[in-house]
């Protein structure tokens, strides 16, 4: 979800101000647009089952029914109306609500702001010879972050709130009178939750597609002519079977191909094990695994 927001700032021999609304920030004399609420989708109660009929004549005299629960994601997002800077250009605040956050598993509702000039208010919002600049912060985050809110459950929601800070610097010269302006954009989001890498380790599961944090340095056998020092995280791109090893490939190295068997009993092959201590002596390997991993 975006949000413009329009920055004016209109300036006079003795008066300065800036006027912010929740997607727009007026100059004083402009009309400002009220606070604003976005609300994610509402809950739903959905159970469902099928009739069923059990009689004497049946093998069985039992059934099954099912009883779901469907819960939609949603969230409250609230954008403040405006801001107004007086002549003495001294910081504004306001404030961005976060509410009713109830997501999928690990999801979380993230807030963003940029500005379409560099947080700069140009002249007649156009003239970038003729500009002031300023800076919007918040106390939740860092940069063109405003605030990230993590899911709660059904009766204890997400909630956060940060506070915005619009400030001009102490000093700065006005090029000349008129009306300056920007444009803020808001993004609402939701993000998925961030995958944690693994670090290498013996008894490690590893499936095609997955990433490995190998650290500083360690010894892997990689192919049937010995073994190599890999670094970092890496993902693992497929793997094949020789002699008594499976070989994994990382990132860039090859194609994309997964065996289906083990290349010796047929048995499907869900993911790989990592064995052996990383040493020159004892380099990691994969040995496959065959129990489904999650």
């Amino acid at each position: 979800m975006k949000m413009n927001t329009r920055l004016f700032a209109a300036f006079t021999a003795a008066v300065i101000t800036v006027c912010a609304s929740s997607m727009s920030v007026f100059a004083a004399n402009d009309e400002h647009t009220a606070e604003q609420t976005f609300t994610g989708e509402t809950n739903t109660w959905d159970p469902t089952h099928g009739d069923q009929t059990v009689d004497s004549d049946t093998n069985d005299p039992s059934a099954k029914v099912n009883v779901n629960l469907s819960n939609d994601p949603s969230y409250t997002v609230t954008i403040p109306a405006d801001v107004s800077f007086g002549d003495s250009f001294d910081a504004q605040t306001n404030e961005v609500k976060v509410e009713d956050v109830f997501l999928e598993k690990g999801q979380s509702v993230k807030v963003t702001v940029s500005s379409k000039n560099d947080y700069k208010l140009l002249l007649d919002g156009t003239d970038a010879d003729m500009f002031i600049p300023y800076s919007v912060t918040s106390d939740k985050a860092e940069l063109d972050e405003v605030i990230t809110v993590a899911s709660g459950s059904k009766e204890n929601k997400g909630t956060g709130t940060a506070t915005l800070t619009y400030s001009i610097a102490d000093g700065t010269d006005i090029p000349v009178a008129g009306a300056y302006s920007d444009i803020l954009t808001f993004n609402i989001a939701v993000e998925d939750p961030v995958p944690e890498i693994q670090k290498i380790a013996p008894g490690v599961k590893w499936k095609i597609g997955d990433d490995l944090d190998f650290g500083d340095g360690v010894y892997v056998k990689s192919d049937w002519s010995g073994a190599r020092v890999v670094s970092g995280v890496h993902n693992l791109r497929f793997c094949y079977f020789a002699s008594d090893h499976y070989y994994g490939y990382w990132d860039g190295f090859g194609g994309d191909y997964n065996m289906d068997d083990d290349g010796r009993s047929g048995e499907t092959v869900y993911g790989y094990e990592v064995k052996g201590s990383g040493t020159s002596g004892d380099p990691y390997y994969l040995a496959p695994y065959h129990t489904p991993i999650d």
